[in-house]
């Protein structure tokens, strides 16, 4: 899904929700309870507002709860939630589920609930071998590869910017070039010029020959 970075709240609450619709997220990631209007951001998963509360109380070092609709959220905290989702997070964080614990159902008992959350992302007991990625290690990697792309950017304007300024050197020269040929070729006459034109003559004759022409028009 393509976030604008511009987006509204109301934008970006809209497009949560929309995610809900989605088979892994319509119904909570710990409970199964339908339409999930609550999210815990470090692990990218929805949750029922009942799970939302044990979530809470785990600190914010281990879930970071956020109303869908009724809290604020940026563009990466969206970008992340669709990357990840519960289907993706069930992956890693229930990869080896512990012998003799089940996923609670809607109606199971709170105090069950509140084990079952605590062993899953506190202690990490159903995770397997592969640490699960979490909203701060993905935007350390989104922000490394948007830093690389900038930079990127930067190299290619600088190499056509290098390009068009050689191009231009390149003419101008071309054009002085043709200049000083055509000065030269004006200001250097192949013969020397004279009152009744060009001299081709012994110039010791000039003087006989003017004489000569004078007489033709008296």
């Amino acid at each position: 899904m393509k976030i604008n970075p511009d987006s509204t709240p109301e934008q970006l609450s809209s497009l949560l929700i929309s995610m809900t619709k989605d088979s892994g997220n319509s119904e909570c990631m710990d409970c199964s309870a339908n339409a999930p209007r609550w999210a815990v951001v470090n692990w990218g998963i929805f949750v029922c507002i009942r799970c939302s509360g044990i979530h809470r109380n785990l600190g914010t070092h281990i879930s970071k709860v956020k109303s869908l609709n009724l809290d604020k959220w940026g563009p990466d905290e969206v970008r992340w939630m669709d990357k990840m989702g519960n289907e993706r997070a069930r992956e890693y964080l229930e990869a080896k589920p512990k012998k003799g614990v089940c996923r609670p159902a809607e109606n199971t008992d709170d105090q069950v609930v509140i084990e079952v959350i605590k062993g899953k992302y506190a202690r990490m007991e159903s995770c397997g071998s592969k640490k699960p990625p979490t909203f701060k290690s993905w935007l350390k990697r989104e922000s490394k590869k948007r830093d690389g792309r900038t930079s990127e950017k930067k190299s290619r304007k600088k190499e056509k910017k290098a390009v068009v300024e050689d191009s231009e050197s390149t003419g101008s020269e071309s054009d002085l070039d043709r200049q000083g040929t055509n000065c030269s070729s004006m200001t250097s006459p192949t013969s020397p010029q004279g009152v009744f034109g060009d001299v081709t003559g012994d110039p010791n004759t000039v003087g006989t020959r003017k004489e000569q022409l004078l007489a033709l028009f008296s």
